[in-house]
């Protein structure tokens, strides 16, 4: 048991720093597409942000309409905070984070893990970019 122990510490930060880049490209992606998505937390400004988390809002479009959209195209997301997961309400948590993620209509939370690869991130920035522009189309 120690041994396996210390076999998983030893390379632990490699994985933490390979995944910390995978959900910074990520949400790049996203925020490039220019489709209104913004991370709710800016770790460039100091903020904590877990290695494996991203989490965006979006005041266009439907949080519900946007998940449907999501698990059609194959990618695995959440509204609003764990805490939250299942609810249908606004998250107490997105609520805390500010004024930007509390009245944002659609929150969507990624979480990316040790396994997760740099085609599965590309996959989803184009699955969710073109999830959010087929709900801004039909809401025009």
């Amino acid at each position: 048991m120690a041994a396996a122990l210390a076999a998983s510490a030893a390379d632990r930060h490699e994985r933490t720093a390979r995944v910390v880049a995978l959900r910074d490209r990520l949400v790049d992606g996203l925020v490039a597409a220019g489709v209104g998505l913004r991370p709710t937390v800016d770790p460039a400004l100091g903020a904590p942000v877990l290695a494996n988390l991203a989490h965006l809002c979006h005041d266009g479009v439907d949080g519900e309409s946007l998940l449907f959209l999501l698990d059609e195209a194959g990618v695995a997301a959440s509204a609003g905070s764990s805490c939250a997961s299942g609810a249908l309400e606004g998250s107490h948590v997105a609520a805390a984070l500010g004024p930007g993620a509390a009245g944002a209509r659609a929150t969507l939370r990624l979480s990316l893990g040790w396994s997760t690869t740099v085609d599965e991130v590309e996959h989803a920035v184009a699955a969710i970019v073109a999830a959010v522009r087929r709900l801004q189309e039909a809401a025009a």
